[in-house]
């Protein structure tokens, strides 16, 4: 999406377009552009969302005649990377932004600077959209819509009132209402989830990982912050996961839960059978740091293959595709949240209640999920110490030492294998 100052030369300049065609591509929605080609798209798109999607490439595909798009759905990254060093991938891949690193460092995805600079990121989408896509100091892709946990709620068994607001009122607040409610809790969410629980570690002021390599988890901020998540052991089911958590919420046996916006939908109607309705808050902010807790922002994005036959067509099309109106048409049909700083901000995000708290959540404060291949290192050792200090079997203090030691020991695995 182009600035107001550029739109205006770009309006004023029509007799010079060829000249200024390489600044001016994203108002792609001007018939006659001299846009042709054929693209190719592998997605995840099914159901209501593939319609909505459906819904804008048709309306590119009307402005540019000279333009055909195929969709295909594939989400296998692994068939991806092989169909494209055949030279039989798609032109365009949408997938994960965690993916980003991996498809970058393996060649299957190429950078776009040249058509899109990081500063223009930054002005038109989120701040972490706008980093998600940027690895090794290029932009590899353009962000299509975003992923974030929140807090949401029983509106019946809770006002917004007595939501906590700090990581203390939520632990007093855990333990008052399961003392007032045997047998129900108060907050839940999957406890030993590493995505989950990201936000008390950034919160706390520990790093997961980072584009070098680089895990905090066993500092003493690493450590308050899994030793702050045990406490709710005594409280919360041992066993409780994402599956259990999402079923003690449904039944009206938990008064909140911390999930993303893939799940929403299916609280609302939940919440409807119970004859109340789903509520939105932040998450807390940590007492110790006086910082809010920064959950992963993560989310897809359309990323160009190094087969591309038209990388100008392509880019244009991804612009068009997140621009500020289609955002916010497709997200209020499909419930995403949308990546375009200013569709955050249409009438038709901000009167939907669900949408609009998890584009506040974002703004609150968060952190790009990690798109580098170091991250694959984190999640199984990161994980068991969870669960080892969740259960008992561990102190904060050794499970995390324990877990950094194994993903230094990894990530160094990994560079060594990339000769770094």
């Amino acid at each position: 999406m182009l600035s107001k100052r550029m739109l205006g030369l770009c309006a004023t300049a029509m007799v010079a377009a060829s000249m200024l065609l390489s600044a001016c591509g994203s108002s792609s929605s001007n018939a006659g552009s001299g846009l042709t080609g054929t693209l190719t798209i592998w997605h995840d798109w099914a159901g209501a969302y593939l319609q909505a999607k459906q819904a804008i490439v048709q309306k590119y595909e009307n402005l540019h005649p000279g333009v055909t798009i195929k969709l295909v759905n594939q989400t296998d990254d692994g068939k991806t990377t092989s169909a494209v060093n055949a030279g039989t991938g798609p032109d365009i891949v949408q997938d994960p932004v965690d993916h980003v690193g991996s498809l970058a460092s393996t060649g299957v995805i190429v950078p776009i600077d040249q058509y899109e600079s990081a500063s223009d990121l930054s002005s038109t989408y989120t701040n972490t959209a706008a980093q998600s896509v940027q690895f090794n100091g290029h932009v590899y892709g353009i962000p299509e819509v975003t992923e974030v946990v929140t807090i949401m709620y029983n509106t019946k068994l809770i006002s917004a009132s007595q939501l906590p607001k700090t990581t203390d009122d939520m632990l007093t607040f855990e333990k008052s209402y399961s003392k007032a409610h045997p047998g129900s809790y108060g907050i839940v969410w999957d406890v030993n989830n590493v995505y989950v629980d990201a936000g008390f570690f950034y919160g706390y002021g520990a790093t997961i990982m980072d584009g070098t390599g680089n895990i905090t988890v066993a500092s003493p901020a690493g450590v308050a912050a899994d030793n702050y998540i045990a406490q709710y052991s005594s409280i919360l089911p041992k066993d409780l996961n994402g599956q259990s958590a999402t079923a003690l919420f449904n039944e009206g046996k938990a008064a909140a839960i911390i999930d993303g916006p893939w799940a929403y939908t299916g609280y609302q109607t939940a919440m409807q059978s119970l004859g109340s309705s789903l509520g939105f808050a932040t998450l807390p902010m940590v007492n110790s740091t006086s910082t809010p807790m920064k959950p992963f922002v993560g989310g897809k994005a359309f990323m160009l293959t190094k087969n591309a036959k038209n990388p100008q067509l392509a880019i244009d099309f991804m612009k068009f595709f997140t621009n500020e109106s289609n955002q916010a048409t497709m997200v209020a049909s499909t419930g995403e949240i949308p990546s375009n700083a200013a569709a955050g901000q249409d009438p038709t995000v901000t009167s939907n209640a669900a949408i609009s708290a998890f584009v506040a959540q974002v703004n609150a404060g968060g952190v790009p999920f990690p798109n580098t291949p170091y991250m694959a290192t984190v999640w199984t050792p990161l994980g068991n110490a969870l669960t080892a200090v969740w259960k008992g079997s561990e102190t904060p203090q050794a499970a995390m030492s324990q877990a950094q030691t194994a993903i230094q020991s990894a990530v160094q695995q990994i560079k060594q294998q990339q000769g770094g």
